[in-house]
């Protein structure tokens, strides 16, 4: 090998290296670009859940001060008249929103729990309960790190949810009443961010 072709192998090879080391970075970027999208760390690199920034006093301050000042106003309920509308404070639902949506809660303590999941979590989830006439008498709410997916059959969508004791059960939009925060694309299909991760 003449001095020419040494030089021209040691850029060749060096050129490898260097192609070598981008793809190497590009690959650690893709991995903390994917990390970071699916929000399993701040751009410092800290995991961030729900659970982890609720620990801040400032997170705290403000989701506890935004869920109680909504959980304290008043939800009226109207029924259409004609071409207009009248106040329906006598229709059963008024009762479970501004009352009491369970024997274990107050309306006050429901809605607190559904704003404070809903500014945390992106999605607000209670289970509706029935009575044998098809009347809504019951209204819980559920943990949303408990819905483990959703999909549409037949036009329905229905809700896989993982209780406390790890046992999975599918739940139909008819049986859930969720609430949905920011999103894009089409609202039938919309997935919801999640505003602390």
């Amino acid at each position: 090998m003449n001095t020419f072709q040494k030089l021209v192998s040691q850029v060749v090879g060096l050129d490898r290296e260097v192609e070598r080391r981008i793809e190497e970075e590009k690959r650690e970027w893709d991995t903390v670009v994917i990390e970071a999208w699916r929000g399993n760390m701040s751009s410092s690199g800290a995991n961030v859940t729900p659970e982890n920034s609720i620990r801040m006093a400032a997170v705290y301050a403000c989701v506890q001060r935004i869920s109680r000042d909504l959980a304290g106003l008043p939800l009226p309920i109207y029924e259409k008249m004609g071409d207009g509308r009248r106040r329906a404070d006598e229709h059963y639902l008024y009762q479970l929103l501004n009352v009491k949506p369970n024997p274990r809660m107050t309306a006050y303590d429901y809605r607190e729990m559904l704003m404070s999941h809903l500014l945390l979590r992106g999605n607000a989830y209670s289970q509706i309960i029935y009575d044998g006439s098809g009347q809504i008498v019951e209204l819980w709410p559920l943990n949303p790190s408990g819905i483990q997916g959703a999909e549409y059959r037949k036009g329905i969508r229905y809700y896989q949810y993982q209780n406390k004791d790890g046992k999975m059960k599918w739940m139909s939009e008819v049986d859930i009443w969720h609430l949905k925060g920011l999103g894009s694309g089409d609202r039938r299909f919309q997935e919801h961010f999640c505003p602390t991760q």
